[in-house]
């Protein structure tokens, strides 16, 4: 999988076999992924969905991505920032 991070057009790839990472979030999380990497990212809970500090907007290839759990939905409807395409990081897999 790749991610391209829009505020700073970097590019992460790596593959899904070595994940998890950091063991932050659901294994392969994008949170995981970028932590990993040396980007730094919000997530005051630790990845363990009980925030929404992980907040990102997924631009393109959601249909590589994990489906979002009733728990995931329930913090993103509570957010005013929230778009349809929203995602938490901590829960954000990508195959």
């Amino acid at each position: 999988p790749k991610i391209r991070l829009t505020n700073t057009d970097d590019v992460i790839i790596w593959r899904t076999e070595d994940a998890p990472f950091q063991g932050l979030g659901r294994p392969g999380s994008v949170l995981d992924v970028l932590l990993h990497h040396g980007f730094q990212m919000q997530h005051y809970c630790g990845g363990q969905l009980s925030c929404a500090t992980c907040h990102i907007v997924v631009h393109s290839g959601s249909e590589h991505a994990s489906a979002i759990s009733e728990h995931e939905q329930d913090w993103l409807d509570l957010m005013d920032e929230a778009q349809p395409t929203s995602r938490l990081a901590c829960q954000c897999v990508f195959e």
